[in-house]
């Protein structure tokens, strides 16, 4: 995850805990599940990978 990254769903985070109104609650909550989900997939990605040459490099 680069720093970007991190800083956006913090950032996120934070306004949505300040946020007052609703639709902008639902707006900045909804942008924030975007982000982390995004972050996940590419986790799991990465895992995935890992766990692909691991296999690969015991079978050589």
């Amino acid at each position: 995850m680069t720093p970007s990254k991190a800083t956006d769903w913090h950032s996120l985070a934070e306004q949505a805990s300040n946020e007052m109104d609703a639709d902008k609650l639902l707006n900045l909550v909804t942008q924030l599940n975007r982000v982390l989900g995004e972050q996940e997939e590419r986790s799991r990605a990465q895992r995935r990978q890992g766990t692909e040459f691991m296999t690969f490099s015991a079978a050589v």
